[in-house]
């Protein structure tokens, strides 16, 4: 056996991933299988579309380029006092290096994709804090 398939649920309450390791099987068949007994079951019926099949290799590392940690930031437009929200990776150093939206145009962010900037945390009227990206220190 050279590979095995992994039944997983991934899902995202409240923008926060949350995976469940379901079953690993030796055939694609009986992942299905065992992905047709859960879908029924409570919580994994509200979020069919998390129950996800994956073929693995055995013997391999399936991280090889390592991680980085991604937060939400606030994003200045230009000549406006709104922001946008923006994903942007945590680095070693405490800045923040913004992330590239899939299909979003940027045109109109202060900051720009692959930009690293300094953020200072602000408290929201209800509490909440959120970060907001102030000035650049090394563009992209």
């Amino acid at each position: 056996m050279e590979t095995v398939f992994l039944l997983q649920h991934v899902y995202e309450p409240d923008g926060r991933e949350e995976i469940k390791l379901i079953g690993v099987y030796s055939t694609r068949e009986k992942a299905e299988a065992a992905r047709s007994r859960v879908s029924g079951q409570a919580g994994f019926r509200d979020y069919p579309e998390g129950l996800v099949i994956s073929e693995q290799h055995l013997d391999r590392d399936s991280w090889s380029e390592g991680f980085v940690r991604l937060v939400n930031i606030q994003v200045p437009l230009r000549g406006s006092t709104a922001t946008v929200t923006a994903e942007a990776a945590i680095l070693k150093s405490g800045a923040f290096e913004i992330s590239q939206e899939p299909g979003e145009s940027t045109k109109h962010w202060l900051f720009q994709p692959g930009d690293r900037v300094r953020c200072e945390t602000r408290r929201d009227p209800d509490g909440t804090e959120q970060l907001f990206a102030m000035e650049v220190i090394a563009a992209s």
